[in-house]
């Protein structure tokens, strides 16, 4: 091999080598953790713990602090509990759902 080849191949060495090189870089900033842009959600779905006492029908969410309860037909969301709820809460369940809102699943 005389010395022109040998400088063209070194030539061609180095730039394959930053070019990889580059292209790597580049690759390891845009990976991120989780699932890539074009599916933000694709597979993950955020998971929300109750306790669920069934005797007075009450969600209690302790990561919010909140209690949600029925209020007649509708559902309630707060912070403390009417007097009479309280009395009668019983036993509670623990219950994982999808929604950070349980009154949704309830029946």
């Amino acid at each position: 091999m005389n010395r022109r080849n040998l400088l063209k191949l070194l030539i061609f060495l180095v730039i394959t080598i930053l070019i990889i090189t580059i292209n790597g870089i580049t690759l390891a900033k845009d990976k991120k953790g989780g699932p890539p842009e074009h599916a933000k959600a694709h597979g993950y779905r955020a998971k929300h713990t109750y306790r669920y006492y069934p005797d007075a029908k009450v969600y209690y969410d302790d990561s919010r602090g909140s209690y949600f309860y029925l209020e007649g037909d509708n559902w309630r969301a707060s912070v403390s509990l009417p007097d009479s709820l309280k009395v009668r809460l019983g036993d509670f369940v623990t219950v994982e759902m999808d929604s950070d809102k349980p009154y949704v699943e309830s029946r």
